[in-house]
């Protein structure tokens, strides 16, 4: 069955920016499998690396951050749009392992990712390392415990600057 999916080409584009620079992170890494439910898990911290990650200098909170804990679970048929567009761009390839596909980065991605020298861009880079460094050693449960967590407490943050017990 077709399903329409109500998303914006700025959605599209900006996601499909993060994934790209995500899988570029991980290239050297041939044996990690990044399917749609890890590239789901570690998009969460791409897009809201304030509340993901401490040791990192972005502690400045927007919109986005406070409502957060509303993109826990997102919709994987999103996300397999997402991969479909980098695909059909000829930025990704996929293959199949072990009965789930698996997607990396190709040359063109990588031309793509090493041709933006943007801040927008070195922070998503420095993102995607913190992921590939201490996020991937976790385990997938550990992982979602953790976004779940620290979005939890960015909402109840919210809650408690809007009550003013005095």
């Amino acid at each position: 069955m077709i399903q329409k999916v109500k998303i914006s080409n700025s959605e599209v584009f900006e996601s499909s920016i993060r994934i790209l620079f995500l899988l570029s992170n991980f290239e050297s890494k041939k044996t990690f499998k990044m399917t749609v439910d890890k590239i789901i898990l570690y998009d969460f911290y791409m897009k809201f690396p304030n509340i993901m990650i401490d040791d990192l200098e972005y502690n400045e909170y927007n919109y986005n951050d406070y409502y957060s804990y509303f993109h826990i679970k997102p919709d994987r048929e999103i996300y397999k749009l997402f991969l479909g567009f980098l695909y059909g761009k000829g930025l990704v390839d996929k293959s199949i392992s072990s009965n789930d596909v698996c997607y990396t980065i190709n040359e063109n991605g990588k031309n793509v990712t090493g041709s933006m020298k943007s801040d927008y861009a070195a922070k998503l880079r420095k993102v995607g390392m913190y992921i590939k460094n201490v996020t991937s050693k976790q385990s997938d449960l550990q992982i979602e415990n953790t976004i779940l967590y620290k979005s939890m407490a960015m909402t109840n943050n919210i809650y408690e600057e809007e009550i003013n017990y005095d």
